[in-house]
């Protein structure tokens, strides 16, 4: 029998309101997926990009990354990091409550996966492309 894949999620947001929700919105919505157990699924938050670097491995298969954070951070640099590392192969979603077009394009030239504007339904978006990403990697383990 073959083992059950085992899904890294990393989200790197500052808002601890915003951040305990995407974790428990996500945590929500994979619990049985598919047949995934509860150790199926590994979600580790993070308030800034620095904590989340440091902590970044290539067992991450997905990381949700808010496009403005505290000190000047922001996703572009962070994403420059991310790649830098060649031998990351994780998929980038990029949330934002910043709605502008441009935003999506410099992401977008970057790799990102998708990009999602941070208003009521952000979460369960996130969790439907989150899904499809996952979808894709359980296609290519089998």
């Amino acid at each position: 029998m073959k083992k059950q894949p085992h899904f890294k999620i990393a989200i790197v947001e500052d808002n601890d309101f915003y951040r305990k929700l995407l974790k428990g919105q996500i945590q929500n919505y994979f619990e049985g997926y598919r047949g995934m157990k509860s150790d199926g699924l590994t979600v580790k938050t993070y308030t800034n990009g620095s904590d989340f670097l440091e902590n970044l491995t290539d067992e991450t298969d997905v990381v949700v990354l808010d496009f403005h954070l505290q000190h000047g951070e922001n996703a572009i640099k962070i994403l420059h990091k991310i790649r830098d590392r060649s031998s990351l192969k994780c998929k980038i979603l990029i949330i934002s409550s910043n709605p502008y077009i441009d935003l999506y394009y410099q992401t977008a030239k970057l790799g990102v996966a998708d990009f999602v504007y941070k208003d009521v339904d952000a979460p369960v978006r996130c969790c439907r492309i989150i899904e499809s990403m996952l979808s894709d990697r359980r296609k290519y383990d089998a």
